[in-house]
């Protein structure tokens, strides 16, 4: 019996193959399938960070060949750190203004620069927020998928995530967003 985060990210996945011009289900070939990259952004605190898990480990369970990349704020990695089905974690500077130093902005822009030589297969957005969508947008995917805004999408934004979620987050705990992505 599947639990709910293991639906949740096999609907995702799913839903993130569906192209509305078409109306039908995207192809891919047995490779494409096997060796997907997949990137989370999670830049958000430890909590939200560590209720990802759920959904990394039904993703790998349905997508076992699939590369799993995380990126979450400094602080939050060494939580994911015994995660076996993570394969890379990666991070950015932390979201509060006071956590922030100098080098920060260099640090996150040369983190940015290469998650552009990855080629990912999804990106999902979970985060929430303005650095998590600027990361998602900036690399390099034509597949992006994020939570429900808190504030209504930009036009940018718009045209560059293939979907948003329709989850109301907001009566509940966020953490829940990833839980519920395909919603």
């Amino acid at each position: 019996m599947r639990n709910n985060a293991q639906n949740a990210a096999t609907e995702a996945v799913a839903r993130a193959d569906w192209d509305p011009n078409t109306h039908s289900r995207k192809r891919h070939t047995v490779v494409d399938l096997l060796y997907m990259k997949i990137l989370f952004v999670k830049p958000k605190h430890i909590g939200d960070s560590l209720i990802l898990t759920p959904t990394i480990v039904a993703t790998k369970k349905a997508y076992p060949d699939s590369e799993i990349w995380v990126l979450v704020r400094r602080g939050c990695d060494e939580i994911l750190a015994g995660c076996p089905e993570i394969d890379h974690i990666r991070t950015i500077a932390p979201v509060e203004d006071s956590d922030r130093t100098g080098r920060d902005l260099w640090r996150d822009l040369l983190m940015l620069l290469n998650l552009r030589k990855v080629k990912f297969d999804y990106i999902f957005e979970l985060g929430d927020g303005h650095s998590a969508r600027i990361f998602a947008m900036l690399s390099r995917s034509a597949r992006l998928y994020s939570v429900k805004m808190a504030s209504p999408p930009t036009l940018l934004e718009r045209l560059r995530f293939a979907a948003i979620s329709s989850f109301e987050w907001q009566a509940c705990h966020r953490v829940e967003t990833g839980f519920f992505f395909g919603g």
